[in-house]
């Protein structure tokens, strides 16, 4: 999914939410939610956290709270002189 959790439907958004959550604190991670839909570097740290766990929902559902910002870049930085 390449879609903002919090572009849709509200009652759409707030099930996903519910459901990262959920699915995260079943593999033992804790999520703020506030931070989850404020601090983009948060909310990446979070999706790249469940994207290692075992659970193949919660590693499903993980992209949609990831900010296009935070996606690695197709070309390297360049280095200055």
């Amino acid at each position: 999914m390449n879609v903002s959790a919090w572009d849709g439907d509200p009652q759409d958004d707030i099930l996903a939410e519910v459901d990262f959550k959920w699915l995260m604190a079943g593999q033992g991670h804790w999520v703020d939610t506030t931070m989850l839909r404020t601090d983009t570097g948060y909310a990446h740290q979070c999706v790249e956290t469940a994207l290692q766990c075992p659970c193949t929902a919660l590693q499903a559902i993980a992209p949609v709270f990831d900010h296009p910002a935070n996606a690695p870049s197709s070309t390297p930085p360049q280095r200055g002189n």
